[in-house]
């Protein structure tokens, strides 16, 4: 049955269903099948495929932690999942828009096995920034304002939004992945072994910045539309991932 309202929805589900995790399995399902039987889109059309905004969503809120990652880690559903080739925010499950200035998790913090979730999908989110990366300088010459007024000049839209989504997705990544550490830095508690554990993840993971991604990043809060050829606003959607990465090498300094 479909309402027209969530809320009514909500309700009638609270009253008439026990347990809702097996109906959102079986959506997930349907889903990641949709996903799958997708064909690859252009960088500027959207692949309007039934489900591609909800699959992590569902698994989330049926607590399939180790699902998400088996979907995020499959290079075929993660290219399909929307907005991916536009720039992604990891919310809620969900991949939303570069422009979406929020990221929150249902997840209790304080349990060791959520909190090990986290570490790897902040390690994932940050080998997809230096995977953009390495795209980009694989790809374009510097530099790279000049090549990005060439593809206007040719007026190729596809061109130019691969070229475009290639930055935003490299800043989107890195600022997911950034969140997601600070998710757990911010709300550590005063046990004296989980604070060490906490650091030593952080440790880790500023050992794993390789070929110094985030000093990229942070050359793009300063120059950012230079640098690209792109909209000032890219410089904006670098501030915020550059002073959470800072945030964490504070707290691994911290005593």
């Amino acid at each position: 049955y479909a309402f027209r309202y969530g809320t009514l929805k909500d309700v009638a589900a609270d009253l008439y269903t026990e347990n809702t995790n097996r109906f959102r399995k079986a959506l997930a399902v349907v889903y990641e099948e949709n996903l799958r039987a997708a064909e690859p889109s252009p960088p500027d059309e959207w692949n309007d495929v039934h489900g591609d905004r909800e699959l992590l969503l569902q698994l989330e809120l049926a607590g399939e932690w180790d699902e998400i990652l088996r979907i995020l880690e499959d290079p075929d559903l993660f290219e399909k999942i929307y907005p991916t080739r536009y720039g992604c925010y990891f919310v809620h499950g969900t991949l939303y828009p570069v422009f979406e200035k929020k990221l929150g998790f249902s997840l209790d913090r304080s349990n060791n096995a959520e909190r090990e979730i986290i570490f790897r999908l902040a390690a994932f989110f940050q080998d997809k920034g230096f995977e953009q990366f390495q795209t980009i300088q694989r790809r374009y010459r510097y530099p790279y304002a000049e090549y990005c007024d060439e593809l206007r000049k040719q007026e190729d839209s596809t061109a130019f939004f691969e070229f475009r989504n290639l930055f935003y997705l490299f800043i989107a990544y890195l600022d997911v992945s950034v969140k997601l550490m600070l998710s757990v830095c911010r709300i550590a508690t005063e046990n004296e072994s989980d604070q060490a554990e906490i650091k030593e993840a952080c440790k880790k993971y500023r050992d794993r910045d390789r070929n110094n991604i985030f000093g990229a990043l942070w050359a793009m809060t300063v120059d950012g539309a230079d640098f690209t050829g792109l909209s000032h606003q890219i410089e904006d959607l670098a501030e915020e991932p550059n002073r959470g990465y800072h945030e964490i090498l504070q707290y691994i300094e911290s005593a």
